[in-house]
């Protein structure tokens, strides 16, 4: 074997090795790589604070408000063929009492956390991965939508935990996104908003919590149902002709 054939082979070598430490590096921050424990079923009762965890995420009552009744958590991995990367796969959160009755929504101060790794962390510190604790909204536009998110310290999280207040029993994920033309519309939605009479209308772009008032939401509600598009950003739930209600 002459010396530009060995060369050529110890370039090839290093330049597979190179890709497998590049994709061993970034797996956690874009698959979902479940271990362990799948699922957990904790009793809870009235005044008591509970922190219910699976692998690296978990959920958090605090001084709960049930009595009696059963929390089920259960991780499952996550399809991540789209534009938005969960990295811990999905976690379920349910409660039932006696009976088998799930009550309408989380009673109490309620946290869904996620410990982040070193690749997440990175992530999180970048504007533009997007990454954020993600619900499955069931009760609304029944879509994943973001649940606002935190960073706190913790002894079990040495690069930090990220962080919502949950209101409601579903499917949570920690996501980072590709900026799609979709969300590049949606910046330019939302930093266009400061004028109501300019909310674009071209896509669900928008959520109560985007506007200052209700007299604004009720402006940009009532412009894109005269321009045909109806409620096209979902800001009237009962369908009643009011935008965002209390």
């Amino acid at each position: 074997m002459n010396k530009r054939r060995i060369l050529t082979l110890a370039a090839a070598l290093v330049l597979i090795l190179a890709v497998v430490a590049l994709t061993y590096q970034t797996a956690s921050a874009t698959e979902p790589r479940q271990r362990g424990e799948r699922k957990k079923e904790v009793k809870m009762f009235y005044g008591n604070s509970y922190d219910i965890s699976i692998g690296r995420s978990g959920v958090y009552f605090a001084n709960t408000y049930y009595d009696n009744v059963t929390a089920v958590i259960e991780k499952t991995d996550a399809d991540n063929r789209g534009w938005r990367y969960f990295t811990q796969g999905i976690m379920s959160i349910q409660v039932y009492d006696e009976d088998g009755v799930q009550p309408d929504r989380f009673l109490g101060a309620v946290q869904v956390y996620f410990n982040l790794d070193l690749q997440q962390r990175k992530k999180y510190d970048d504007p533009d991965s997007n990454m954020s604790i993600w619900y499955k909204d069931e009760w609304g536009v029944g879509q994943w939508v973001k649940c606002p998110t935190f960073l706190v310290k913790s002894k079990a999280a040495p690069r930090g935990r990220a962080v919502c207040y949950a209101s409601d029993f579903g499917d949570y994920g920690l996501a980072w996104t590709w900026p799609t033309l979709r969300m590049k519309l949606e910046k330019a939605a939302l930093e266009n908003l400061d004028d109501p009479a300019d909310c674009s209308c071209n896509g669900n772009y928008y959520n109560c919590d985007d506007f200052d008032s209700q007299n604004d939401a009720q402006d940009c509600y009532d412009s894109c149902v005269s321009d045909g598009k109806g409620d096209i950003h979902d800001l009237d739930s009962d369908g009643d002709g009011t935008a965002c209600e209390e």
